[in-house]
This record gives C-alpha cells, structure tokens and sequence, in this order.
C-alpha cells in the first residue's frame, strides 16, 4: 500500500517538474527502509532522468532556436563554425539536440540558422544562445526563441 502512495507521490513530483524532487524522495524512502537500494537509487539517477526524458512520464520541452545572420558575416561564420559545432555537439551527447542546421541562400550560402534542442525553459534557451560564438563575435543578429512542439515525425 505505501509503495502505491509513494509511486502517485512521485508522479505527482515529476509532472510539476521536480525531477532532482522525485529522485531525492526514493532515495530518502531507501534510507528510511535502511536498504542498501538508497546507494542504487544515487547511482541510477541519470538512468531514471534519462528514462523519464524520453517521454515515460515527463514531456521534454523543445525550443525553436532561428536565427538570421548580420550582413557581410559569411567570412567571419566560417572561421569561428567548429567552436558553434562543438555546443552543437554538446547537446547531442546530452541527447537534448532534436535538430540544427544552416538556413541557406539558394546558392548554398548560409544565411542563419535553426536548432531544436531541449532546454528547462526559455530563459535557459536565451542563455544558451548569448553564449553562442555567433552571438560572441557578432554573425547572429536577433534570435527568434520559441516553444515547439513534435508533431511529425512521431515518436516511436
């Protein structure tokens, strides 16, 4: 019976968003039992974050990242590219990296860009492009942030 109030109790936790909430809760019920599990539960707490990212029981939040370039930047894009595709990178090792890519002129050019990633919330998206190179060194002009949501392709 308390196993059941403790699973509502942490479904309750995950859909407010409190994720660190939830895992620190299974573990202070461990330590209470005095199992050896609450070592377990300290252990797996990225498998169980990663697990609850992927849509079992909590919505991951997607923003829109579109960005324009500022005139005359393509020379200057290109030799600051691999320090903007190494954070690129860094949210993909963190699975968060839906999808990113130059928008280009017709003759391939680039001219801005869109990224979709996994950010808390929009405030945490603002400061992960300000840190940006593009931004830092003056190519981006004014972000466009926005909420977005997957429709298509569908998760399996």
């Amino acid at each position: 019976m308390h196993a059941v109030f403790v699973f509502s109790f942490c479904v309750q936790l995950l859909r407010a968003g409190a994720l660190h909430a939830w895992v620190l809760y299974a573990g202070v019920l461990c330590a209470w039992a005095q199992r050896p599990q609450r070592v377990y539960v300290g252990l797996q707490k990225n498998f169980f974050l990663e697990f609850l990212r992927k849509g079992v029981l909590l919505k991951a939040m997607y923003f829109a990242i579109h960005v324009l370039d500022k005139a005359n930047q393509l020379d200057r894009r290109i030799s600051i590219r691999e320090m903007h595709r190494q954070r690129l990178r860094h949210l993909e090792q963190e699975n968060r990296l839906l999808l990113a890519g130059p928008l280009c002129q017709e003759n391939g050019d680039p001219i801005g860009s869109l990224v979709v990633a996994e950010f808390e919330n929009l405030e945490a998206a603002q400061a992960w492009v300000a840190a940006d190179p593009y931004v830092l060194e003056g190519v981006y002009g004014q972000p466009d942030i926005r909420s977005f949501s997957q429709a298509f392709p569908r998760k399996t």
